[in-house]
């Protein structure tokens, strides 16, 4: 008998979600109300870690004099009203998804994002029913570069790593996904070369396009059918 793939873990910001753009609004925006003007630098720093961490970096930083609960729900109220509707697909991602449920996969999202934020999104853009489960944020759980979000992917779907591939887009997620043991595609639409990841190498593939993922996707479930 040879090994099937069985599930796809798929992070949301930056690999489903071309959400660059409108998390650099929602970024600005929110230092905007505090007399603050956001830098590009330290926005892409901020890329992976959930809401609260982040405010957490800001508030720390900039010296910001309300609670962090309120700046969080502030944050959170920037976020969800201004980015359901302008954070897009990455082009054949749905697509490519639809493909692969079709063909027997269970398909799920496991991000740091709070899933209510996540499905917002989702019914947006009228795909709802697209994924299987949703990881998100939780409240104690050690967010990525740390396994335990995907180790509890694995545990919701009864699976062993080697009977799920993940397609992530940061170092973080990377890191998370291949020490959870689980075979992970590198997603660089801007054809950035991911390093730092000793003994890691074997289980990473690179994709700079969604279709260049669907082929992946199909090349590695042909290969663990082959498996033996």
């Amino acid at each position: 008998m040879g090994i099937m793939l069985k599930a796809i873990f798929v992070d949301f910001d930056g690999t489903f979600i071309d959400s660059l753009p409108a998390l650099w609004k929602c970024y600005r925006l929110f230092l905007s109300h505090h007399d603050i003007e956001g830098e590009k630098e330290e926005f892409i720093s901020l890329m992976g870690p959930p809401i609260q961490e982040i405010v957490n970096l800001l508030k720390e930083k900039h010296h910001l004099k309300a609670t962090t609960e309120s700046l969080v729900q502030e944050y959170e109220s920037i976020v969800e009203a201004a980015y359901a509707a302008n954070a897009l697909p990455f082009p054949r991602a749905v697509e490519i998804l639809k493909l692969q449920k079709d063909a027997g996969m269970a398909v799920a999202i496991v991000t740091s994002a709070y899933p209510t934020i996540v499905q917002k999104v989702l019914h947006c853009h009228g795909i709802d029913n697209l994924f299987d489960a949703i990881f998100g944020s939780r409240q104690g759980e050690p967010h990525k570069p740390d396994p335990a979000i995907y180790r509890r992917a694995l545990h919701s779907f009864g699976l062993e790593p080697i009977h799920a591939i993940a397609i992530e887009d940061s170092q973080s997620g990377l890191h998370s996904a291949t020490e959870a043991g689980i075979p992970t595609i590198a997603f660089t639409p801007d054809s950035q070369i991911f390093e730092g990841l000793p003994g890691k190498s074997s289980e990473i593939l690179q994709a700079t396009s969604w279709q260049e993922i669907g082929h992946l996707l199909n090349n590695h479930r042909d290969d663990l059918k082959g498996h033996r």
